[in-house]
C-alpha cells in the first residue's frame, strides 16, 4: 500500500499536571516493573500522570501492572493490539499535562530525570527538552549519546529521532500522532515535530535506553518491511502539506539526508529492482515538494545533484558512504 496511517489527527490537550508520561506495554513481563518503578519512585516536586497502555500483550506484563493500579497517578488504558503507534496514540488522545514524554517499557528513566527535565523546561520556556542517555544490556551500562548543554532557537539536528529521553512541550502534539501501520514511526518527530519548535534545550543523562537484540532497530535488515522507510517518508511530506507547514531550508536538508538513511535501510534487501523504484519515487518527492531548494550544506549538495541528475548509480555510491 502507498499510505497506512496519518500523522495529522485532533488531540484533546488540558493541564491539570506538568508532565505526562506514556508508557506502551507488549510483551514485557520481564522487564515492566523495572521500568514502572524507575519512574513512580522519581523524586520531584513536579506534578506527573503515568498513562500506560497495555497494547493487548499476551504475556503477564498486564498481570505486573495491577500492583500501580491503586497509584493515585497511574492510569492503565487497555486496548486490543494496535501496534507502538496506536498505543503511543492512545496515550495522546486526550493529554492532561502541560509537556509530555514516552518511556519505552523495557527502558528505565534515570534518578532525578523528571526533575532536572522539567526544571530546564520551566526555566527556558523550552518547547523541547533532551537529555542525553546511556545504553544497557544485562545491567551494564555503556555511553550512548552525549549532548553539550545549550539552548537554541532553531532545531539543527541535534536532536536524536527517538520520543523517549525528553519533554515536548504538548501543543506540539494539538494536531500530531504517530502514523500506525509503518516500521519507523518515530520520523515524524524530525519531520513534523521539531519543525514546529521555537526553544531547544539540551543537557546531561536522564535516560537508559535497553539493547534489545529483538527489536525493530537491531532486526530490521533484510525484511521486506524496510520499505516503509520511504513509505512514512512521503507520508510526512504529505502530512507536512496538509499541516500547512513552510518546506524551509532546514526542512529541504531533513529530507536529503533522509534519502541516505532510506538508502541504508532498504538496500540491505539487496534487490537493484527495489533500490532503482526508490530512487524514482524519491526524485518524484524532491520534484513536488522543494522544486526550487537548493542545500548550502556541502556534504548534501552531492546528493542533491544525484537526484536533480536522475544519476542512480551517483546516488547509491553517495548513499553508500558512512
Amino acid at each position: 500500500p502507498q499510505h497506512y496511517g496519518s500523522c495529522v489527527c485532533d488531540n484533546e490537550i488540558t493541564e491539570e499536571y506538568d508532565l505526562q508520561i506514556i508508557v506502551p506495554v507488549y510483551k514485557v513481563e520481564q522487564y515492566i516493573e523495572d521500568c514502572m518503578d524507575s519512574i513512580v519512585n522519581q523524586q520531584t516536586k513536579y506534578k506527573f500522570l503515568v498513562v500506560v497502555i497495555n497494547d493487548g500483550s499476551p504475556d503477564r506484563s498486564r498481570e505486573k501492572l495491577c500492583k500501580y493500579e491503586g497509584l493515585d497517578n497511574v492510569v492503565i488504558i487497555d486496548q486490543e493490539n494496535r501496534g507502538l503507534s496506536g498505543a503511543r496514540n492512545s496515550g495522546l488522545k486526550h493529554i492532561k499535562a502541560k509537556y509530555v514524554t514516552f518511556v519505552d517499557s523495557d527502558d528505565r528513566m534515570m534518578p532525578g530525570a523528571i526533575e532536572a527535565m522539567m526544571k530546564e523546561a520551566m526555566n527556558q520556556d523550552a518547547d523541547i527538552v533532551e537529555g542525553s542517555y546511556k545504553t544497557f544490556y544485562n545491567d551494564e551500562e555503556h555511553e550512548g549519546s552525549r549532548h553539550e548543554y545549550a539552548v537554541t532557537a532553531k532545531w539543527l539536528g541535534q536532536l536524536t529521532g527517538y520520543p523517549w529521553g525528553k519533554v515536548i512541550r504538548s501543543s506540539l502534539f494539538q494536531h500530531l500522532c504517530f502514523p500506525e501501520g509503518y516500521w519507523f514511526e518515530d520520523t515524524m518527530l524530525s519531520f513534523l515535530l521539531y519543525e514546529q519548535g521555537k526553544t531547544f534545550v539540551t543537557f546531561d543523562d536522564v535516560y537508559l535506553y535497553r539493547i534489545n537484540p529483538n527489536g525493530i532497530s537491531s532486526s530490521f535488515r533484510g525484511k521486506p518491511k524496510v520499505v516503509d522507510s520511504l513509505l512514512v517518508t512521503l507520508q510526512c511530506l504529505e502530512d507536512a502539506k496538509t499541516l500547512g507547514l513552510s518546506m524551509t531550508a532546514q526542512f529541504y536538508d531533513m529530507f536529503l539526508r533522509q534519502v541516505r538513511m532510506n538508502y541504508s535501510r532498504i538496500s540491505t534487501l539487496h534487490d537493484s529492482n527495489i533500490d532503482h523504484h526508490v530512487f524514482a519515487a524519491t526524485c518524484r518527492a524532491k520534484h513536488q515538494y522543494f522544486p526550487t531548494e537548493h542545500t548550502t550544506n556541502s556534504h548534501l549538495i552531492p546528493i542533491e545533484l544525484a537526484l536533480d541528475e536522475h544519476d542512480f548509480g551517483k546516488y547509491s555510491v553517495l548513499c553508500s558512504i558512512r
